[in-house]
């Protein structure tokens, strides 16, 4: 399974079938944490233009444990 921005869109792919999990995603990084938890950080930001015109944008980061 691998995840990748593709243009403004996040996309998993699994046995060769891809999906789109989100779109208007400008920021997408995957660290790997050598720690004793074996963890991977995720850092996420969006940008969209309103239908008013106003610039939204978020981000956000999280840290998944690895299995196995």
């Amino acid at each position: 399974i691998t995840y990748a921005l593709n243009g403004t869109d996040i996309v998993r792919t699994a046995n060769g079938v891809n999906k789109v999990l989100g779109h208007n995603i400008i920021g997408l990084e995957f660290t790997r944490i050598d720690d004793p938890l074996n963890s991977v950080q995720v850092d996420i930001s969006a940008q969209k233009v309103s239908a008013t015109g106003r610039m939204i944008q978020d981000s956000g980061q999280i840290t998944v444990k690895l299995r196995n």
